[in-house]
């Protein structure tokens, strides 16, 4: 079904573009602006063009009639050309194409903003619009026009709406540094999520169904104290005669866009019985409105206006622009497809030729693996979030620089996530304090590349980035308290979320919220990143000799050493009480789980502590397919197992440090550990997108169109509002998923990649890394792909794994060394590894393909070296 949507770049077209496309209609998108929304066809026209209104209506079914103006302008003729004119433009254009069926988005204020109205007033009930509020006066005669027209329709009545992503009038009003309200009588005021708005307007405009409906929450609104308090807004009250003069003069120097008569219905703001939307339509809103306003928040705290002016804020955290997060094609002529012929990927990436170089360091290491379509998806937005949002946090000036930081940071190959170091150079020249070099040999954890194409950066631009890094330095403070807010949401989402009972939408929209806060928790972590960067420069410049054990900060307070400090004191429980060890050797997890509580209270009391503290965290934590911990937490008793014979290691006594060392040294280990944190509230919103989406899986399984759960990660953030229509590209996706995990991708290309499989590789005796934990020891090689594959360890083995993230660390304790082939100095796993006396080599490239099991070798975590020993 073809739909034209007008009006479509406002709150409401964005939500219900969104909608109509995941449940299979072809959208055509009419407004001034472009409509950047995947599968929308974009036109750019006006509504008061009756030829641009018609020729976007050719070969639509239907329409979703936006258009309109609700902040009042100056000229009441262009109010009405604009939302009168515009109506019949619509109504015109319906009769000439045959589209025969409107969905018309109308408002409470059409009832009119009086005190002698109704507690809560039905459909029913005669529209009285206050005659001074050109807004509400157009919608009331624009239902007139419709139902003079004779056109089948549907005319909502809907209240204020909110959300995290408004940016709309009433937004601009929320958004100043406090509220004012009149003292004496003022009606609550009802919110309706914008997530609610999309959900209900799409099965409108989908649907057969004719009428009039008021659209809005079930409950009759929230005063404008509690508004202010969730808002975290001071609120003052002033007499109305003095808000009212106030507002006229404001008004009368185009200083604010609310109307002297505008403040009635403010004052006076009809709440909508919504008995008809929820009993006749079917339809249950997910948000009430405190949730829906306190959704809005994180969103309306981070900017500030004064009447119609924003106020810079540069010293102010940023909020994550989700547009970023969109697929954005390099320019025709720059346009290279990196894949050999015949390999390329569905979700592969173009890259730009002017940016040509792409690497696994970093990033393959918290995206490690070729990972299923959801997962690299949100993965790859996430991190196109992330990269987005540092330019904002950075005060980035740089044209070419911005766009590239934007649009081409992130990419994806073979089902695999790459970091595109041609930008990440071009970012580091225009940063005080950095360079190319110290980006790839101290952060990426990979020799430094030089990309002799690239101009120097202007003097200017350095100079501009150094006067604005108080600035970002301030920004990037901020980062904390927005994690913090992402994990108390999270918190309550998941004593919410009772996943079974929860109904198709609510599931869909909790999907929604949480995919969203994973993006933002991942833009907020990357803030750290660049604090812990930094601070990792000024370590290496105040103390460039400095040595691993200096950097030891300890295990207290470090999210990603939880897992191991945890199985670590399981261990030393079980080797106190000989019945537990004796039963923890011989009982299979699988049975021990069952009746932990039994066989040592104590020990049960702290394994399950744990499964709480960190069940969240699991190997390959990022792909969402995966099981974590808390999911089997057998696996984790397997661990304990394994562990009960290695003799306890203790890292060497951290050197004493003085002066500018000892200071600098504390301000990375504080850096780390906010970096830690802010990945373990990542990963605490990841498990639970994870939870949610297998309730999807599962009800569909339920339902007949999927075979398996995990089928559901096979589909796109997009694909699950409606899987039935989807379902038909799962068994595609496995095979080309499969497909190219049997490749083995270069961890650097420029332009072009080609298997390394095909690549008859030469290894020597000794294979260079970076050395992250120190330590010499000598050990049989164990290359693990998979914690599945692991049954037992011998105290001397050396783990040799591609990649490790923090869900590997437990096993730490259960070998004589850790060698990886990505990651560097100061990734999660060379941490816990330092911080726990583990010898750690990592970023050595080809280990996994270079050694075999049983080959004794020697790990020298120093200097960074893997020797075989003949």
């Amino acid at each position: 079904m073809r739909i034209l949507v007008t009006g479509a770049s406002g709150v409401f077209g964005r939500v219900i573009c969104r909608d109509l496309v995941r449940q299979g209609a072809d959208v055509v998108a009419l407004a001034r602006r472009t409509v950047d929304i995947p599968g929308v066809v974009s036109i750019s026209g006006d509504i008061r063009d009756a030829g641009a209104v018609e020729g976007a209506m050719q070969g639509c079914e239907r329409v979703v009639h936006l258009a309109f103006l609700l902040a009042p302008l100056r000229s009441a003729t262009g109010v009405e050309d604009i939302n009168l004119g515009g109506m019949r433009n619509v109504l015109r254009a319906m009769e000439s194409t045959g589209a025969n069926h409107l969905v018309f988005t109308s408002s409470t204020l059409a009832y009119g903003p009086w005190p002698d109205n109704p507690d809560v007033i039905p459909e029913r009930h005669p529209l009285r619009p206050h005659p001074d509020v050109l807004y509400a006066r157009h919608k009331a005669q624009c239902e007139e026009l419709i139902a003079q027209s004779g056109i089948p329709s549907v005319i909502t009545r809907t209240c204020v709406v909110a959300g995290r992503d408004m940016d709309n009038y009433e937004f601009r009003f929320l958004a100043h540094p406090l509220l004012v309200a009149p003292t004496g009588e003022m009606r609550p005021w009802q919110f309706l999520h914008t997530d609610d708005v999309g959900r209900f307007h799409s099965q409108a405009a989908l649907g057969d169904r004719t009428g009039i409906v008021n659209v809005g929450p079930l409950d009759t609104g929230i005063s404008i104290d509690e508004i202010a308090e969730v808002l975290g807004k001071p609120l003052i009250r002033l007499p109305f005669s003095v808000l009212r003069s106030g507002a006229g003069a404001a008004w009368r120097a185009d200083l604010l866009e609310l109307s002297p008569a505008d403040l009635d219905g403010f004052r006076y703001m009809p709440t909508l019985d919504t008995t008809r939307m929820a009993s006749e339509w079917g339809y249950t809103p997910v948000y009430d409105s405190r949730s829906a306003l306190a959704d809005a928040r994180a969103g309306v705290r981070a900017v500030t206006y004064l009447g119609t002016a924003r106020i810079p804020t540069p010293w102010r955290t940023p909020v994550p622009d989700h547009q970023w997060t969109r697929d954005h094609l390099p320019p025709q002529e720059h346009r290279i497809d990196p894949a050999p012929a015949g390999l390329r990927g569905e979700f592969d990436d173009y890259i730009d030729d002017r940016y040509p170089t792409l690497t696994t360091a970093n990033v393959g290491e918290a995206f490690g693996g070729t990972l299923t379509p959801m997962s690299l998806l949100v993965g790859r937005d996430a991190l196109r979030l992330a990269g987005a949002i540092q330019v904002e946090v950075l005060g980035m000036r740089d044209a070419d620089v911005i766009a590239a930081q934007r649009t081409l940071s992130i990419a994806s190959v073979g089902h695999r996530l790459y970091t595109n170091l041609s930008v990440v150079h071009a970012m580091a020249a225009a940063m005080p304090g950095t360079n190319a070099r110290e980006v790839d040999e101290h952060i990426l954890g990979i020799a430094h590349v030089p990309e002799a194409s690239k101009e120097r950066v202007s003097m200017l631009t350095s100079l501009r980035s150094a006067l604005g890094f108080p600035n970002a330095v301030m920004r990037m403070a901020g980062s904390g308290r927005r994690i913090a807010a992402v994990d108390e949401r999270l918190s309550v989402m998941n004593v919410c979320a009772d996943l079974p009972v929860l109904n198709g939408n609510a599931l869909l929209t909790l999907v929604d919220s949480i995919r969203e806060l994973t993006l933002d928790s991942w833009a907020y972590s990357t803030m750290t990143n660049l604090v812990a960067s930094a601070a990792q420069a000024l370590v290496r410049k105040v103390a460039p000799d400095l040595g691993l054990d200096a950097m030891r900060g300890g295990t207290t307070g470090l999210a990603s050493a939880s897992l191991l400090a945890g199985v670590r004191h399981l261990v030393d429980l079980a080797r106190a009480q000989p019945r537990a060890a004796r039963l923890l050797r011989d009982e299979p997890s699988d049975d021990l789980i069952k009746r932990l509580d039994d066989v040592d209270p104590m020990f049960a009391r702290a394994f399950w502590k744990l499964i709480a503290e960190a069940g969240h965290r699991g190997p390959g934590e990022t792909e969402l397919a995966n099981s974590m911990y808390g999911d089997r937490p057998a696996q984790l008793i397997d661990v304990v197992r394994m562990a009960l014979d290695v003799p306890p290691v203790s890292a060497a006594a951290t050197p004493a440090l003085s002066g500018a060392s000892k200071r600098a040294v504390g301000a990375l280990n504080a850096a780390v550990r906010r970096r830690e944190r802010s990945k373990d509230v990542a990963m605490r919103s990841t498990h639970l997108l994870r939870r949610a989406l297998r309730e999807v899986g599962r009800r569909q399984v339920d339902a007949g169109v999927f075979a398996e759960i995990g089928d559901v990660f096979y589909l796109t953030p997009e694909e699950i509002a409606a899987p039935r229509l989807f379902a038909e590209r799962i068994a595609d996706r496995r095979a080309e998923r499969a497909r190219l995990s049997a490749l083995h991708l270069p961890p650097m290309f420029t332009r072009h990649w080609e298997p390394l499989n095909s690549v008859a590789a030469e290894c020597g005796d000794v294979l260079q890394g970076v050395g992250a934990s120190p330590g010499v020891v000598r050990g049989p090689v164990r290359v693990v792909a998979t914690l599945d594959e692991i049954d037992e360890f011998e105290p001397d083995t050396i783990l040799v794994v591609r990649v490790t993230d923090v869900g590997w660390t437990p096993l730490f304790g259960c070998v004589a060394a850790v060698v990886t082939d990505v990651g560097g100095l100061h990734s999660h796993a060379a941490i816990v590894a330092r911080e726990f006396g583990v010898p750690c080599v990592v970023g050595t490239t080809s280990a996994t393909s270079d050694l075999h099991d049983g080959d004794l070798v020697e790990v020298d975590g120093t200097r960074g070296t893997v020797t075989r020993v003949r």
